[in-house]
């Protein structure tokens, strides 16, 4: 039997568990609606609202697998950007990139690709307004209401399209009378935080909120070679400015600016072994290089006297306004415009040898139009048709510094610089509706129709040092003479900046032979459309128990990338991606002490993508973009919530995941040709688990008091797809804790927190490039205390 066919196996015989555990905990759930309604009424487990569908319902209500969080578990576990949320939603992982675009993986779907322009399989989004790039979500969690972590491909309601998911902040809206409040914070590595809000009324119809944070901290990494020598310091600010105004009591309005800036350091890797391209020019510095010890969290090394820092920021502006048209029809239109600039230098290789390092610089602007007619029909439908249109123009270029590298100890190619410019044009129309079949059973259909167009340029060129202009047109020059083709002229080699011109990348010939091996911009246009759909079906015999089965299909649109390319053919667009989802899942309330969510699903995902590898006749192994043909995931999640007894609260969230490539034939990352089939996803844990508690209790009548404690495990992964051993992401735990006092009815608390206390050393990715093997490593032991007071 096939690998694809054996999953398929297990995933009906998961699926056949669903039933049966509905039917156990259907009984107790009648039974428990029957006798512990007053005890629901009076207490038990808070009950989340959520808007995954795009409208406010309880969580237990909604026909999907969603983590949400509310703003008192975000600060109890220090959740403070999209990031953190690894450590609390098993599935979920986030791995540095090394060109300061986060990569975002959601039951194994994700996009392993450092581009600037690279949108992700997961999106996030901020009080339904997206951020296209994965670069611009860094302070998106400020003042937060909760978040949710919406699961499986996302196309019929969101404006962005994924295959893995969506992640939703709603943050607080201003209210009608007047309160406020701050949280000062002090930890580890001087680690300083200060952060708060203020919100009233202006007037009768005008509500405004203010809220901010500052973050600073000294560096967490330190040079095994120069003691004292640090690097990881955080210096950020984050603001958002709110208003609510309802002019009429048919029309509301929100406005929403907010923005951050980051000037904290880049991250250093960590070398784990040389690995020269050409081991007898490697440099013997490099060589010689002590690598850290294993375990050893804080050990890093960078080039002596350099600035290895970022200077980021973003900004975006929005408007909401909502009609009430009759009382079951609302129009709704949602308007935001951003910007994006990153001006950052990059330590490479984790070594004080200067064998790789290099600065980027990008600007994106984006603008974002969606407009929406809700509505119910009766008692048989509840119903939302609109359509979206985004517009994305992305400029990103980068400066390396090669020397010593094997490879350029043997050409003498010091440097080199790269650029790219798109834009990014997006139109799509969609609908959905939820089809109330009877009181208990309803169906829902949706679907959206997207037309996705990105203009590329692009091209790599020399910095004025005159190291690679000789080299590529000598290559041309060997290339043409083999063609039987005269070669060009020295004035089509001259060094200087890209802006004036001076492309040494190769162009597509296009049929023209004499345009062969010829330098110059590459252009180029993908056009892609497609359609979105989702099928579910959900049955409540009663307010404790929901039964739903689901089948839907997403996309993610194809993408250009940002390379140093040698030819045109690192510059092809790999081509949109397509998943194929089914899913069966339960949500059970049993009395008022346990709340107990299952999942079961199978993805059949087509021409999934990635940064991949070619193999240049003159260079060597280079990097492109790509798509596997046909791969697969099945997974089994589950997650319970239980308050056995008055102020005890215990959470735990398992995840089970089996990917596999069940198609392709390509090369390794040293080049060699490798059949995949059987191969894992990267960033795809086989299991993860995350388990919290907490007891409150009252220590007199006007003080409380609370202790807390996380563990949270991850078993082993791999950066890339495959297997290679060199590239793994060990298993690790991680162990936090929290204890405080407060006062609810003062409005203070202090808490001590500690998080990764056991001191886990642990990777989110490990790259293999330019003669080194470097692993990105997690934060050590911290620890501190945060005092908070609201009125």
């Amino acid at each position: 039997m096939s690998k694809t066919g054996t999953t398929a196996t297990r995933f009906l015989a998961a699926v056949s568990t669903i039933p049966i555990l509905a039917m156990s905990t259907g009984a107790l759930a009648q039974e428990n609606a029957e006798t512990d309604q007053a005890a629901q009424d009076n207490g038990g487990i808070n009950q989340i609202v959520v808007s995954a569908q795009r409208r406010e319902e309880s969580l237990n209500e909604v026909p999907i697998s969603v983590a949400a969080f509310g703003s008192e578990q975000l600060d109890a576990r220090g959740i403070d950007n999209v990031a953190d949320l690894a450590r609390v939603v098993p599935g979920f992982q986030a791995a540095e990139s090394g060109l300061n675009t986060p990569i975002y993986t959601l039951r194994g779907i994700g996009f392993n690709e450092s581009s600037l322009s690279a949108t992700s399989t997961v999106s996030v989004y901020v009080d339904e307004v997206g951020l296209p790039f994965p670069a611009m979500t860094v302070g998106a969690a400020l003042d937060l209401q909760r978040v949710e972590v919406v699961k499986g491909p996302q196309g019929t309601l969101y404006g962005q399209n994924t295959t893995g998911g969506a992640i939703n902040y709603i943050s607080n809206r201003p209210t009608d009378y007047l309160e406020g409040g701050f949280q000062l914070g002090y930890g580890r590595f001087n680690a300083v935080e200060a952060e708060g809000y203020l919100s009233g009324p202006i007037s009768s119809t005008l509500s405004a909120r203010i809220a901010g944070r500052v973050q600073t901290a000294e560096g967490w990494q330190q040079s095994q070679l120069r003691p004292g020598d640090t690097a990881g310091q955080i210096n950020r600010q984050s603001g958002r400015l709110s208003l609510d105004w309802e002019p009429t009591p048919t029309v509301t309005a929100q406005f929403t600016l907010s923005g951050w800036l980051d000037r904290s350091d880049t991250q250093v890797p960590q070398i784990r072994q040389a690995d020269p391209v050409f081991p007898e020019a490697i440099n013997p510095d490099l060589a010689a290089y002590p690598i850290a010890p294993e375990g050893d969290i804080r050990a890093a090394d960078w080039d002596e006297g350099s600035d290895f820092a970022r200077d980021n920021w973003f900004w975006q502006g929005s408007a909401r306004f909502d009609v009430d048209l009759s009382d079951t029809l609302t129009l709704t239109s949602i308007t935001a415009y951003a910007e994006f600039e990153d001006d950052s230098f990059n330590e490479y290789d984790g070594t004080p040898v200067e064998v790789f390092d290099f600065s980027t610089f990008g600007q994106i602007d984006s603008f974002q139009q969606e407009l929406r007619l809700s509505g119910e029909a009766g008692e048989f439908a509840n119903w939302v048709v609109g359509g979206n249109y985004s517009r994305s123009n992305v400029y990103a270029e980068q400066t390396y510094n090669t020397g010593q590298t094997s490879a350029n100890r043997i050409s003498g190619v010091l440097s080199a610089e790269n650029f790219t410019d798109q834009r990014l044009e997006s139109i799509a129309a969609f609908a959905s509706v939820d089809w109330y079949l009877t009181d208990q059973l309803t169906l829902t259909t949706g679907a959206r129709y997207t037309d996705f167009t990105v203009d590329f340029e692009g091209c790599s060129g020399d910095t004025g040092d005159n190291t690679l202009s000789p080299i590529i047109q000598f290559v041309s020059g060997l290339l043409r003479e083999g063609a039987g083709l005269d070669p060009l002229p020295a004035s089509q080699f001259q060094p200087g900046l890209l802006s004036n011109g001076n492309c040494t990348t190769f162009i597509d010939p296009e049929g023209d032979p004499n345009l062969l091996a010829t330098p110059g911009l590459s252009v180029n246009t993908l056009a892609e459309d497609n359609i979105s759909w989702r099928v579910a079906l959900d049955f409540q015999p009663n307010d404790d128990l929901l039964l739903y089965v689901s089948a839907s299909q997403g996309y993610k649109n194809g993408s250009f990338p940002n390379v140093a390319a040698t030819g045109f053919r690192q510059y092809e667009a790999t081509t949109q991606e397509k998943l194929l989802a089914y899913e069966a899942g339960v949500k059970a309330t049993l009395g008022s002490s346990v709340q107990a969510n299952a999942a079961v699903f199978y993805y059949d995902y087509t021409d999934k993508q990635l940064r991949g590898t070619f193999l240049d006749e003159v260079f060597g192994p280079l990097s492109l973009l790509i798509n596997i043909p046909k791969s697969h995931v099945f997974g089994v999640e589950f997650d319970t919530t239980v308050e056995p007894t008055d102020g005890l609260r215990l959470t735990g969230a398992v995840s089970i995941l089996d990917t596999r490539i069940d198609e392709y034939v390509g090369l390794n990352v040293d080049g060699v040709e490798t059949d995949y089939e059987g191969g894992e996803l990267s960033f795809a844990p086989a299991f993860s688990l995350d388990l919290d508690s907490q007891y409150d209790w009252d220590v007199s009548s006007n003080l409380q008091a609370f202790v807390g404690a996380s563990f949270s495990y991850r078993s082993t992964a791999s950066a890339v797809f495959g297997e290679d051993p060199r590239l793994d992401l060990p298993s690790y735990e991680l162990v936090g804790a929290r204890l405080g006092v407060g006062s609810d009815a003062e409005g203070w608390r202090v808490t001590l927190w500690g998080e990764n206390l056991t001191n886990s050393y642990y990777f989110n990715n490990v790259l293999p490039q330019f003669d080194a093997i470097k692993a990105y490593v997690g934060r050590p032991r911290t620890y501190g205390v945060r005092v908070s007071y609201d009125f």
